[in-house]
This record gives C-alpha cells, sequence and structure tokens, in this order.
C-alpha cells in the first residue's frame, strides 16, 4: 500500500497473501510453443500446512460476497474508492492486528530465498531485552519479520514496561 510507514515491511506478508498451493518455481522449460515452469515440489508443503487452503477459500469468499451485493459496472465506475476501501482494510490488518490474526499470521513459516532452503516465522513474541532494544533502536528477530504481529504475541505487560523505560530515557536526555 502506498501510505504505510517504511518501518512495515510488506512484501512476506503479500507474497504470502498470493502464494500458491505448489511448490516454488525452479526453472522454466519451453516445450514447443509454450513455457512450462519446473516445480521444486509438486505441493507448497510449508503453506498447505499452516492453512494456505483456508486463507484462498476465505479470499474466494469474499470475492463472491462481494461480486453478489455489487455488479461488476459499480466495481468498475468506482474502482477508485474500491481500491480504497481494500487498501485501508489491508492497512489495518499489517499495523492492529488482532491477537488471532498475529498468531495465525506470525505462524507462517515464510522462505525469502528463491530454493526455499530454509523457513522463519513471520513473527515470534519479544522477550523483554528484546523489546527495549526494540523500542531504542528497531530490533527485529530477523529482516522481514512482521512486527506490529510481533509486538501483539508478546506478554503485553512487558510491552507496556519496555516502552514506558523507552519514554523515560527519551525525558531523561531532554535539555
Amino acid at each position: 500500500p502506498r501510505s504505510l510507514s517504511k518501518k512495515v515491511y510488506i512484501v512476506p506478508m503479500t507474497e504470502l497473501f498470493t502464494a500458491a498451493d505448489h511448490g516454488g518455481v525452479v526453472k522454466y522449460k519451453s516445450i514447443g510453443d509454450r513455457i512450462e515452469p519446473i516445480l521444486k515440489s509438486p505441493d507448497n508443503e510449508t503453506g498447505l500446512n499452516w492453512g494456505l487452503r483456508t486463507q484462498h477459500d476465505a479470499m474466494l469468499s469474499l470475492t463472491d460476497e462481494l461480486c453478489s451485493i455489487v455488479s461488476g459496472d459499480e466495481i468498475e465506475s468506482q474502482q477508485e474508492e474500491t481500491l480504497n476501501l481494500l487498501e485501508k482494510n489491508y492497512e489495518m490488518f499489517l499495523l492492529d492486528p488482532s491477537l488471532e490474526e498475529a498468531k495465525a499470521y506470525c505462524s507462517y513459516n515464510d522462505s525469502e530465498d528463491q530454493n526455499e532452503s530454509y523457513h522463519t516465522p513471520m513473527g515470534a513474541p519479544y522477550t523483554f531485552s528484546e523489546l527495549v532494544e526494540f523500542f531504542s533502536s528497531d530490533y527485529m528477530h530477523h529482516h522481514n519479520e512482521w512486527r506490529q504481529g510481533s509486538l501483539k504475541i508478546s506478554d503485553p505487560r512487558l510491552v507496556d514496561l519496555a516502552y514506558k523505560l523507552h519514554l523515560n530515557a527519551i525525558e531523561e536526555t531532554k535539555p
């Protein structure tokens, strides 16, 4: 989305929302007049085990519901408004997830390399010392971490205490 802060790294989350149920593409092969992908595996085991089909079903259900109450002509004539609403919804999800959303999406194991040789969770709870470092220097477990999700699944008492310590440190440095 256009308006999100640079502190929100959305590439892995966007990739998750567009993830296929097949394995990663290793290369492409020319077969006659067609180009076909060569897949690492027939199935995206990581995604399917996480619940990718449920996510796909939910997105299709939402699309079907929208199409049943709004005609294609209305969507086309109000395309900018529709895009703005969808963008706002995505922004709200990314920046202020519910606890349930954060738990579900932080549990997804993202692979950031083309070979899918390793996976890291989209987010993980912060310890107190990590929270102190987070507020003072933007600490993250890994560079593709969903920060807001990680904060949401962290112990709220520790988040509040680390944030208050951070605010106090700022106050002490003021002239």
